[in-house]
């Protein structure tokens, strides 16, 4: 957040990589795609997409309010956006046989797809991974996702089940 006036220096703080991370979402949807924008724009394998295919897959997603940002200290390290849908329509996505349209999403589809996770670091992708899997997603049985495998061509893809850690059992 950038702040205008008062002192130059800003006063002694609390270290920001500190702070815990938590989840947000943004009212005006147009404020969330810009910053969803400026965290995805240098990442892979979304830097070498189309701007328009892209931005409509974002669009989409933020309309549904299936986003997310990871925050730490007032500031958004992280995001990911999602869309609920039907196992078939998340298969047809995943091999190739037809795009995501609005009329596929579904707000308590079985699956999942999810087109963009970029984060900061490792430990902010690794809070946006399970709060996708424990929180967001958890009543999906499944989520594709577009994976960069550094170096390769091509678009590859991955299924994912979401494992969930067991019920921890306690001694009587």
């Amino acid at each position: 957040m950038r702040q205008f006036g008062g002192p130059e220096r800003p006063p002694a703080a609390r270290d920001p990589a500190a702070e815990p991370l938590s989840l947000i979402q943004v009212k005006d949807p147009n404020e969330a795609l810009g910053l969803a924008a400026r965290l995805l724009a240098g990442g892979a394998p979304l830097r070498s997409l189309p701007l328009g295919s892209t931005l409509g897959v974002l669009i989409m997603a933020i309309d549904a309010g299936s986003y997310a940002f990871a925050r730490r200290a007032n500031r958004a390290v992280g995001v990911a956006a999602w869309f609920r849908t039907s196992v078939e329509a998340a298969e047809r996505w995943n091999y190739g046989q037809g795009l995501v349209s609005p009329a596929d999403i579904q707000t308590d589809g079985a699956a999942a797809i999810i087109p963009a996770v970029q984060a900061i670091d490792a430990e902010t992708a690794r809070f946006l991974s399970q709060r996708l899997r424990d929180q967001l997603l958890r009543p999906c049985r499944v989520a594709y996702y577009v994976r960069d495998y550094a170096g390769r061509e091509g678009r590859r893809t991955r299924l994912v089940r979401l494992v969930r850690p067991s019920a921890r059992r306690t001694a009587v």
